[in-house]
């Protein structure tokens, strides 16, 4: 029978409730949605590591830890309700939470923009199409757009560039910040 003080129910009611509230602070703005693991930590998703194989590095922290919240919590209070024992109901939580995330991780991140923009260095401008918009002979102004940021920059082309003309960034000349550019066919 349930009672008010049963522990098991507070112990997979606690991780939905953060989930409600971060989703509260996501939605008031105070939270930011795409908020990604940055600086000296390296999680590219194609490890084998347990934080690689949920999604970080993906998909967006704060989605990761949702996902691990609500199925968590919401599988524990399932069992709760049926009566499942907690030495069964903890780790069958635990165990549809990881592969739920993972699964839910891998959909959301076939799905979001290869690039997060809020982070570009000129590595990822190497092989996009660009768009002229300035041209005097082999050099000028071209136009990036990755993701839904426009950038601008000087190239230098071997052949004679119009402006409109689509080109391909091959690399960048670290000396002098300009990129070097081929005609695209």
């Amino acid at each position: 029978m349930w009672t008010a003080l049963d522990w098991q129910f507070y112990a997979y009611l606690v991780p939905v409730l953060v989930a409600f509230v971060i989703t509260l602070g996501l939605s008031a703005g105070v939270a930011d949605f795409d908020s990604h693991i940055e600086g000296d930590v390296e999680l590219d998703g194609e490890g084998h590591d347990i934080l690689s194989v949920l999604g970080f590095g993906k998909t967006p922290l704060v989605l990761v830890i949702l996902l691990l919240l609500v199925l968590f919590g919401g599988v524990g209070l399932v069992c709760w309700v049926a009566g499942v024992s907690p030495y069964v109901s903890f780790p069958l939580a635990a165990s549809i939470s990881y592969v739920g995330t993972r699964w839910l991780s891998r959909v959301v991140a076939k799905r979001m923009p290869l690039l997060e923009t809020h982070s570009v260095v000129p590595e990822n401008f190497l092989g996009q199409k660009a768009t002229v918009i300035l041209s005097s002979g082999g050099t000028g102004t071209i136009q990036v757009t990755l993701g839904n940021d426009l950038f601008q920059f000087q190239f230098r082309s071997e052949d004679p560039v119009a402006k409109g003309s689509v080109v391909r960034i091959v690399d960048k000349d670290a000396s002098t910040g300009v990129y070097n550019v081929c005609l695209e066919p």
